[in-house]
């Protein structure tokens, strides 16, 4: 049984039938999807880029704010890549085998790639905060966008785990909290 194969369309508003699709046909899982994760690195850069540029000069040349904006950007692409394509995924099959979790470090990198789907919304949207002259910082997006992008990317993250982990939906936010919440500890005594 081969189920269509289509995680940009499916992710939202189907998650199960993306991680079903992608389980069944196992050559999808010879490789990491990286699109959204350079995506939500390249948002990510645009996102301090604004920030950097304004230590150079209250109002930076275009020159340099792109140059930032550039070089922001692969930072964050390396950024990203790096900690929800490799470490993330590590620490959440380690934290799974707890529950004697099923799945591969690869394929928990493609759940955490197809939860990150929906924040692919944010380049377009900071796109149009530069045209009109505004930062495109995550400050300047509004709230209620990012809470549903946010809802919708957690839903699919749960779900996801839970396929291919072989769990039920409360082990999986449970093995996916016990994951993150180090990180989050870390940004909160940084930000204090």
């Amino acid at each position: 049984m081969l189920l269509n194969f289509r995680p940009y369309k499916t992710i939202w508003l189907n998650p199960k039938h993306t991680f079903k699709s992608f389980i069944i046909d196992r050559s999808n899982n010879s490789s990491i999807y990286y699109i959204p994760f350079l995506v939500s690195g390249i948002s990510f850069g645009l996102s301090i880029g604004y920030d950097v540029s304004l230590l150079y000069d209250t109002n930076p040349r275009l020159s340099l704010k792109l140059v930032t904006f550039v070089l922001s950007s692969l930072i964050g692409i390396s950024f990203v890549t790096f900690s929800f394509g490799l470490i993330i995924p590590y620490l959440t099959r380690q934290i799974g085998k707890i529950w004697n979790g099923a799945a591969s470090t690869k394929e928990l990198a493609n759940v955490y790639s197809f939860s990150f789907i929906p924040y692919l919304l944010f380049i377009p949207y900071q796109c149009v905060l530069i045209a009109f002259g505004l930062s495109p910082t995550y400050e300047s997006l509004n709230a209620g966008f990012q809470f549903l992008i946010w809802i919708i990317s957690l839903r699919a993250l749960i779900i996801g785990v839970s396929e291919v982990q072989k769990f039920n939906y409360g082990i999986s936010l449970l093995n996916v909290l016990l994951t993150l919440l180090p990180f989050y500890i870390i940004r909160l005594i940084i930000g204090a």
